[in-house]
């Protein structure tokens, strides 16, 4: 990937997600300026530079090629997960020794006491630094420790956490202990999202976001670290979206799906945090019916991104009504055109892109980009043609993109998990109060939109202590979907190294591991399993150890 290294840090260049098979050398001819990166067999990152592409936001090469952008799942546990009780065991004493967990995030504080060995020295084997473009290897780190030079570190803290929760050391006297203490760490530390994508998705300066693309470079940097030396890998990736079809099949997800199928590779996603903030809406429809889909724009809303996703052969068509009554009447459904329209007495821009059978999904896709929209209730006026179910899905961008007051007004709190999270080869997490058994209330809720369970389990994610990002041995408490995730992903850290232990568990893709940790997982009484908010029930490593040793 060192050819296109400069152009994925500068902010003259965009970026497209190609499908092997979808362009040719050809295709591309007319953009004189770019560059393509391998991630696979399978996905490709072209580069333009951004005065090659003028023509609208979403027809530049298809919107089903435009990277998401994702943000941040925000965020005496080991007890309860069963995971004191497998390191105390004689003959397990499992705490991660041999193994290796990627934490793809802000960054780490490389600092801190609960990321260094008894000798000062350093944990984290290797870290690339995407903004710069530097690889910093354990002699660099350990060198900068000593005070010969500086490396950065993690601005926002949400890296920290979660390499804390997954890896941390054991530190009795601040209470604190990670799930995997002895575990070395692959830390990638992702730029922000250039400016190109922000506007388009309407994502301010400060808000941390970051690109489908990049996450893809950085899960291709560590599935090829991890390769050349020869070592098991446990990912935890603490950060979705919520566009998307929610089927687990945008390219972010099928790459994760295709990882999380090698032999040794263990790929843990957060749920996201979305379940509450009324940005999905279930419809259904018949005959000639309308539906009408209002969303409550609050004030000073620079404006937004949502998509109507269906399966085929369904085709919807939509209408839209300002707050103050102008009508843009309903547009015949061209796939891969786009079409702007003008709000003249509200001064707001929508611009509709219709996609029949998108390329990634086979499903239909009408996106709807709302700039600059005024306060008050819009209304999506929906029709159907060629209906069987009559059902179809509408997803608002990520909560911490918009204001507090934009949201449906009618809305469904289920198919919540964020993308990648549905992808059925990996693992899901939701977040639950290891203190009383409480399900975190912000978590997304499944099952994922082809009905496959998700999430496949909760771990502990509530009021958790965790190494703070600044300083080097003061700890904080933190919750959300992402500290289950790294939690979860330290716990199949320690399962890669009871496999080690057994010849013929020395290979374990995820799914071997999701179904290992399931079989063990602690349900309440009078309620079914699995369901949307639980999955299949709590984590309890030791529970699915002991399930593994009585065969």
């Amino acid at each position: 990937m060192d050819f296109c290294s400069d152009v994925f840090t500068s902010e003259e260049y965009t970026e497209y997600i190609l499908r092997d098979g979808y362009y040719t050398r050809r295709a591309l001819e007319p953009y004189a300026d770019y560059c393509i990166a391998g991630i696979s067999d399978k996905w490709a990152i072209v580069s333009f530079n951004i005065n090659m592409t003028q023509e609208s936001t979403f027809e530049r090469l298809g919107y089903s090629f435009l990277p998401k952008l994702y943000g941040l799942s925000d965020v005496t546990a080991v007890n309860a997960a069963g995971i004191t009780a497998v390191r105390q065991q004689p003959v397990l004493e499992l705490y991660g020794s041999g193994t290796y967990i990627a934490i793809i995030d802000t960054g780490i504080n490389w600092r801190h006491e609960a990321f260094l060995n008894s000798d000062g020295t350093s944990r984290i084997e290797v870290m690339w630094d995407q903004q710069t473009n530097r690889i910093y290897y354990n002699r660099d780190i350990n060198e900068a420790l000593a005070g010969g030079g500086d490396i950065p570190g993690d601005d926002i803290g949400h890296g920290t956490y979660m390499a804390g929760v997954a890896a941390g050391n054991i530190n009795r006297q601040s209470g604190f202990s990670g799930v995997a203490p002895y575990s070395r760490l692959i830390v990638v530390r992702l730029q922000q999202a250039k400016h190109y994508l922000r506007d388009i998705y309407f994502v301010r300066d400060n808000v941390p976001a970051y690109s489908e693309a990049d996450i893809m470079r950085a899960v291709a940097f560590v599935s090829d670290y991890s390769e050349q030396k020869g070592v098991t890998v446990s990912y935890a990736i603490g950060m979705g979206s919520n566009l998307g079809s929610h089927a687990g099949i945008s390219p972010l997800a099928d790459y994760l799906g295709d990882e999380a199928e090698r032999p040794g590779h263990c790929v843990t996603l957060s749920v996201g945090n979305e379940g509450n903030e009324r940005l999905h809406f279930a419809g259904r429809i018949s005959g000639d019916e309308v539906q009408s889909v209002e969303i409550k724009v609050g004030r000073g809303e620079n404006g937004f991104v949502c998509e109507l996703w269906s399966m085929a052969p369904e085709v919807y068509t939509v209408e839209i009504i300002s707050p103050g009554g102008q009508i843009i009447n309903r547009l015949p459904s061209r796939t891969g055109t786009s079409t702007v329209l003008s709000f003249l007495f509200e001064n707001t821009v929508v611009e509709i892109y219709y996609q029949l059978f998108e390329k990634s999904s086979g499903m239909n896709v009408v996106a709807m980009r709302f700039d600059s929209p005024s306060e008050g209730i819009w209304t999506i006026n929906v029709y159907g043609r060629d209906l069987t179910t009559g059902n179809y899905d509408i997803w608002i961008d990520n909560r911490e993109f918009l204001t507090d007051d934009t949201y449906f007004v009618v809305s469904d709190p289920y198919e919540t998990v964020t993308n990648p999270a549905n992808v059925p080869e990996c693992i899901a997490v939701a977040a639950y109060s290891h203190k009383d058994n409480s399900l975190y209330l912000k978590n997304g809720r499944g099952y994922n939109s082809d009905g496959i369970i998700k999430p496949d389990f909760a771990a502990p994610g509530v009021d958790i202590l965790v190494p703070d990002h600044m300083g080097a041995a003061s700890y904080v408490r933190r919750s959300g979907s992402s500290i289950a995730t790294a939690f979860t992903a330290g716990t199949a850290a320690l399962l890669q190294e009871y496999g080690s232990r057994n010849g013929n568990m020395r290979i374990m893709t995820t799914p071997a591991i999701k179904n290992i940790l399931i079989s063990g997982c602690g349900r309440k009484h009078g309620i079914k399993y699995p369901n949307r908010e639980w999955g299949y029930g709590t984590l309890n490593l030791y529970n699915s150890i002991d399930n593994l040793r009585r065969g």
